[in-house]
Formats: C-alpha cells, sequence, structure tokens
C-alpha cells in the first residue's frame, strides 16, 4: 500500500504530517487560541472552522485534549485531471474567429487559476519572454506550492492555454494543493484579488460526493459574487461502481469487521488492474460531520487457492465525521484483485458508491455509473468535459467525440446542511465540453501536448472572458447558457442512440466560441446613467439632435476612464460610421460652460466593451467640431460621442454628424468587388 501521509522533518529533527483540524465550536477566537497553544504547528490555510497545517507527531495528544477541536485527520494528496499525452484548441472552439470578428482579446480581463503550482519548475520567465504567457505586470501569484513538493507546473500550462484564446487577459494563480481548506481559502482570494474568471483543474479524494463539501461551498460563494467558475470534471470516465440499493448482507463475515456485501453472487468484486497506482475512493450516504456508522473496505489478492489481504481501510467513520474509505496501491504488474466492503458498525447504508482513478476494468456487478463528484458538481459550477481538438467539426469530425475518460455527470445530492433531502438533486453536469491536446511549451515532458478535461477547462473558461469583454454585465448563469445554448451538439456513447441536447457524459456539447459571442447581448448599461449604452442614435445626414447632460455616477465613471480625467456630467451620442470612412460631428452650446466633446472607438463597437480609444478631442468652445476625414472610421462600426462638462453645471446644446467625403460608388451586392469570372456567371443566371 502506498503511504499516503504527507510528512516531513524540521530543522530540529521534528516529524511532522500535513493535517486538517475542525472545529465544533461557532466561536473562530477559540479555535485560534486552542490552535495556537499547539507546540510546534505550522499552521497553512483557514476556512471556516477548519484550519490545515503541519503538525508534529509529538504534539497529537495535545490537539485531543484542546477543548474547541473536535476532528483530526491526515489529509491526503489531490490530483489534477490530466490525461495521458500525445495544439489547436483555440481553433476547434472558433475562438480565433470569435477574436476577429468581435475585436475581442480578453483585454480588461482578468482569469484566475488553481493548480499544483505555477513556477516551481523555473520556466515562466522564459514563457513570459517568449510570449506564451502574458508580460510581467499582469500576472499575479497569490500563493505558490509550499515548498514546491512535488509541483510540476500544471498551473502554469492551463496559463498559457488562456494566453491562447485570450491573449491579452491578465491573470492569477493560486495553488489548490496545500489542503482543501486551502483550496477553498483560495477561491474566496482570487475573487478578493479582482479576477472576472476563475477556473481549476484539483480533486481532493475525499470532498464529498453526496452533498457540497468546503471547496463547492467556495464556488458557490464566488459565483454569487457574479463570477464564473469553471472546473475540469475528471478523468475518470465512468471508471464508478453504485449500489443504489445499499449495503446488501451477503452473510460472510471478515474477523471483527462485520459481514462483507454481497455483490450479485459473490463478496467480492473482481477488478483486473495494470500495473501502476490504483486508488479507490468509497462513500456512502451519511451526512459528513454526523457519520452513524462504520464501513471498511479491503483489497485481496488470490495466492495458492486462497484470498491474501494487500491493502486496507478502516477508519473509525463515527469518530472522523467523514463517510469516506480510501483504499490506495501501487500495482508492480498487471493482476487481478478482489474488492471487499464490511459493515462494522451501525445502520446499513442505503447508497454506496465507489469512483476508482488508474488503469482499471471491474469484472463483476458493472455499473458504470457517473465519475464527476464533488465542486465540479456544484450548483454553480461549469463542469467540463474533454474531446481531442483533431475529433472536433473544425477538423473534419463532426459531431466532435468525446475523450473515453472524461469524466460523467449524474451523482446525486443527498444532503443539504447535514439533513437529508426529500428527493435526490442530480445537477446537470457536465455543462460542456471544451478541447484537449494542446500544444504547451514544456507540459508534459517530453510531448508538451496538453490532454485531459484539465486542459479543456481553461479553454472554455477564456472563452467566458472573451464573452465578459464584450458585455461586462454578463452574469454567471447567463455565460451559461449562451455557452449551453451555442454549444455544439454530441452524442454520449455510453447510451443506445445519440442524445439530443443534454446527456450527462458531453453535457451541451463542445463549445463553440464564436457563436456564443454572437449571441452575446450588447446595449446593457454599465453605468446607470449616461453610460455610452445610454447613447441618444445619430444618424449621419446632418440632422441636429438636441441633448442636455446629467450627472453620471461615481461608480459608472471609476469603471469608465475617460481621456485624463473624470466623467463629470455628461451625454452620448453614438453614429455609424458611413462607407466613406469619414464623418464630422459638430455641437453647438447653449449656455456659457466648458465644455468637452471627444469621439471614442470600442472593441467590436460595443457600447460596453471596454477600455474605449479616444480618437479626437476638443475643449472650451461654444462650437466645439471633430473633423474624420482621412477615412480612418471602420465603415460599419458604431462611435460614441461624449460631450463632457463640469459638475453643478447643466448644459443644454445640439450634436450634429455628417459625412464630409464623397461617398463611393455602390458595389453590387451580388458581384462584390473585383469579380471573378465565375461570381460574374453565377450573378447573372442565379441572382
Amino acid at each position: 500500500m502506498t503511504d499516503m501521509l504527507q510528512t516531513f522533518v524540521d530543522d530540529s529533527g521534528r516529524k511532522l504530517v500535513h493535517v486538517s483540524i475542525v472545529s465544533d465550536d461557532e466561536d473562530p477566537s477559540e479555535m485560534s487560541i486552542d490552535v495556537a497553544a499547539i507546540s510546534g504547528f505550522q499552521e497553512m490555510s483557514r476556512f471556516k472552522n477548519r484550519v490545515s497545517g503541519w503538525l508534529p507527531i509529538d504534539s497529537l495528544e495535545a490537539v485531543q485534549h484542546a477543548k474547541s477541536l473536535s476532528k483530526l485527520k491526515a489529509i491526503i494528496p489531490p490530483i489534477t485531471h490530466t490525461g495521458s499525452v500525445d495544439g489547436g484548441g483555440d481553433e476547434a472552439m472558433r475562438a480565433d474567429l470569435a477574436r476577429g470578428a468581435y475585436s475581442v482579446d480578453g483585454s480588461g480581463i482578468k482569469v484566475g487559476v488553481l493548480s499544483d503550482s505555477y513556477n516551481c519548475l523555473r520556466g515562466a520567465n522564459a514563457d513570459i519572454a517568449s510570449g506564451d504567457l502574458p508580460p510581467n505586470g499582469q500576472i499575479d501569484v497569490i500563493e505558490e506550492l509550499p515548498f514546491c513538493s512535488g509541483g510540476i507546473d500544471e498551473g502554469r500550462a492551463m496559463m498559457q492555454l488562456i494566453h491562447d484564446v485570450a491573449p491579452m487577459a491578465s491573470m492569477s494563480f493560486h495553488t489548490a494543493f496545500e489542503s482543501p481548506e486551502g483550496f477553498a481559502q483560495g477561491i474566496i482570494d482570487l475573487a478578493d484579488d479582482g479576477c472576472d474568471v476563475i477556473v481549476d483543474d484539483v480533486i481532493f479524494f475525499t470532498e464529498p460526493m453526496f452533498e457540497d463539501g468546503i471547496i463547492a461551498q467556495a464556488v458557490d460563494q464566488v459565483v454569487a459574487r457574479g463570477i464564473p467558475y469553471f472546473s475540469s470534471a475528471g478523468n475518470s470516465g465512468r471508471n464508478s461502481w453504485e449500489a443504489t440499493s445499499g449495503f446488501v448482507s451477503s452473510e460472510q463475515s471478515y474477523g471483527d469487521f462485520g459481514v462483507f456485501h454481497s455483490f450479485g453472487s459473490s463478496a467480492f468484486q473482481r477488478l483486473a488492474v495494470s500495473a501502476g497506482t490504483l486508488s479507490i475512493v468509497v462513500q456512502w450516504d451519511q451526512p459528513f460531520g454526523a457519520v452513524e456508522n462504520d464501513v471498511d473496505v479491503f483489497l485481496f489478492t488470490l495466492s495458492g487457492g486462497s484470498l491474501r489481504e494487500v491493502a486496507r481501510s478502516a477508519a473509525s467513520n463515527p469518530a472522523t465525521g467523514e463517510p469516506v474509505e480510501i483504499i490506495q496501491v501501487n500495482v508492480p504488474a498487471p493482476a487481478t484483485v478482489f474488492l471487499g466492503i464490511t459493515l462494522y458498525s451501525g445502520p446499513a447504508p442505503g447508497f454506496m458508491k465507489y469512483v476508482y482513478f488508474g488503469s482499471a476494468t471491474i469484472l463483476d456487478d458493472v455499473t458504470n455509473s457517473p465519475s464527476s463528484y464533488g465542486h465540479a458538481n456544484a450548483r454553480g459550477c461549469c463542469g467540463v468535459g474533454a474531446a481531442d481538438h483533431r475529433q472536433t467539426p473544425r477538423n473534419g469530425q463532426d459531431p466532435a467525440i468525446i475523450e473515453g475518460f472524461s469524466s460523467a455527470g449524474g451523482v446525486p445530492i443527498l444532503f443539504a446542511s447535514g439533513e437529508r433531502l426529500t428527493s435526490p438533486e442530480v445537477r446537470m453536469q457536465p455543462k460542456v465540453v471544451g478541447p484537449d491536446g494542446t500544444l504547451t511549451t514544456f507540459f508534459p515532458p517530453g510531448t508538451n501536448r496538453f490532454f485531459g478535461t484539465s486542459a479543456a477547462a481553461p479553454h472554455v473558461a477564456a472563452v467566458a472572458g472573451l464573452m465578459l469583454q464584450r458585455n461586462g454585465a454578463l452574469t454567471p448563469s447567463e455565460i451559461y447558457e449562451i455557452l449551453q445554448s451555442t454549444a455544439k451538439d454530441m452524442d454520449d456513447p455510453s447510451t443506445p442512440s445519440f442524445d439530443s441536447g443534454f446527456d450527462y457524459g458531453t453535457g451541451y456539447g463542445l463549445v463553440d466560441a464564436l457563436t456564443a459571442l454572437a449571441d452575446v447581448p450588447v446595449g446593457t448599461p454599465t453605468c446607470d446613467i449616461d453610460s455610452p449604452c445610454d447613447a441618444i442614435e445619430a444618424t449621419v445626414d446632418g440632422q441636429a439632435i438636441g441633448f442636455s447632460t446629467e450627472v453620471c455616477t461615481a461608480e459608472s465613471s471609476a469603471e469608465v476612464d475617460f481621456m485624463s480625467g473624470v466623467i463629470e456630467q455628461s451625454t452620448w451620442v453614438s453614429f455609424v460610421a458611413p462607407s466613406t470612412g469619414c464623418a464630422q460631428i459638430e455641437a453647438t452650446i447653449n449656455s456659457p460652460a466648458s465644455v468637452e466633446l471627444a469621439l471614442f472607438s470600442s472593441p467590436g463597437g460595443q457600447c460596453n466593451s471596454f477600455p474605449l480609444t479616444e480618437l479626437s478631442f476638443t475643449d472650451d468652445s461654444s462650437d466645439l467640431s471633430i473633423l474624420i476625414d482621412d477615412e480612418s472610421l471602420v465603415a460599419g462600426r458604431r462611435y460614441f460621442v461624449m460631450v463632457n462638462s463640469a459638475a453643478g453645471t447643466l448644459v443644454t446644446g445640439s450634436v450634429t454628424v455628417s459625412n464630409p467625403c464623397e461617398d463611393e460608388p455602390p458595389v453590387d451586392d451580388c458581384l462584390g468587388e473585383n469579380p471573378s469570372f465565375f461570381r460574374r456567371f453565377l450573378c447573372r443566371f442565379f441572382s
């Protein structure tokens, strides 16, 4: 059996173990006092009533005697959802076309990333220099993996993929590997750092399957703050077994550990396993923190005609407060193993389930059950499955094909706040699919092709960033809905026929960034009063448009920074540039006042796409005029005129927009410019 404990020896020779301590006391000050009294304890993270850190083994007794500290458990290392390796993710989602069509590149957007590490391998500076990451000043590392223990910089690889799709977005990184408490707090820290989108690719085995644990709760907290959250669905396909009818006695006991569950006709379930590490996570229907029964798990091999135990997980579940048992073994060569589950004490579980991680095949009582659990199944999360970018419509495969390892959703939620729900809640996860197999500069070593839902999730998160650049007022639910409604439908291969619409294998299908950006609603005000979104529509025909300036709120002034100063009192007029690319804007002011006239363009010509670019500016005149006669305006794009006056000064007047350049001769809609012989032939006979 592998050693799942994380330990190290400090400079004084004391051996420390990585632990999580839980307090039942609602007063955090009591927990703080008791934790501070533990000799040698090195606190790493805190979330609600839980604290994680490194505990000297010789201080275990101090924890037991602390009144406010109720539970102590070792932290089992998490995993990321990286697949086996063989770019094209940007093209597979048509994000390259979306950037061109809507003039978006991630400007003004910050994406938060949680994974193992960012720069433990010391390659970040080279990535920045080569343009594979944003420049210095656009990356915040809030917390790196402590001691860089085992860090392979998968987080930096995720950031490269985001940079491919949203090249002007800034980013923040926070390790998710320290502990579940550190992961949950990291989510909050990224939100506090101003991240507009957050994505991760990590799971702790001990995350609850049937309720929302602390990481899922943190996800829902930031989503409630208006931040969309994306998580890799997992790389376990349907590598799961479940007993929906609960524990069934085989009437075969195992010493003092109680009676075995019956897998159909046997007390044991066979699994064919390949060489490598096999982890089996067993959970059942008891609420975390109030477990009333004790279940144990055993693994056997056949030796000389008899079963020989090779691993067990037999924690006291009522004492730990967790309905979880985990077996982890190193398998030296392909073998057949036998799994047994016993009920040691308490009422029989009504629902049991396990998910395994590693290369194995269940041979008996096969259920092919969903494997995506934990915070990827949170109500506010967008779980993301994976499709090889080479197996997508852009590369000739329509519909796209889901990766065989991409985790299926459908794990039921049975508890909320410690109480059993009247009926299970089955959430629609994963929501969408993203591409994997994309090229990075270093990850994984040897091939640099990043596979797994760990690669798919950052691709989709980056598309959300492009959407927010086009409309910063979008809510997480609106972003998810647009991604879902515009996704390219895919099929769940585990079902007998094509699944139209949502299915638990592929969600709503492969993300299509081009269609998603087209469906982003525009014109939603980002300023309560007199933003570009409230602009008066003008035609380029010399007709005067009357106006009066009104106060714009301080909040909007901070959000939209015009010129070198601040909006005081303003009004807006918008117009669509004519085919000549020219315009003359004239403002007539009726009352004496200090007035500014400015012309702005924006990404894609959208009112709420920032930052706006100042094209021309005049001030301090009763008759202001801006002339653009060099054909520099983009025909058909919307431009925005601002009339700004000093605070407290109501200004009235009119704005006139006209075309100072001679119109080009009309172009035949069918022929277009410089038509070929074939085009002229088609237009003559078929138009």
